[in-house]
């Protein structure tokens, strides 16, 4: 257990082992949960921030860049258009 003060305006130092664990950097939103007489943060993600991290995961595991879903992406408008409209 790791023990830390609470400072002036509230703030708290979170150990250094814990915001490499958590990927903890400046500025990182945190949600602050009252449970009983315990405080709980945890780190505030939106569903999108979560989104783009499994994207990009998967793109790194098959191999792509922003560069190829771009180029893939452009192919595909062409399609559909020609698909749709003739174009």
């Amino acid at each position: 257990m790791a023990l830390t003060h609470v400072w002036s305006k509230g703030q708290i130092t979170i150990p250094v082992e814990f915001r490499k664990r958590l990927h903890l950097e400046d500025n990182t939103p945190l949600s602050v949960v009252m449970l009983g007489e315990a405080l709980v943060l945890v780190p505030f993600r939106t569903e999108g921030a979560n989104l783009a991290k499994k994207f990009e995961k998967a793109m790194k595991k098959k191999g792509l860049s922003f560069e190829d879903l771009l180029s893939d992406l452009k192919d595909i408008r062409k399609k559909t258009n020609r698909e749709k409209y003739g174009l």
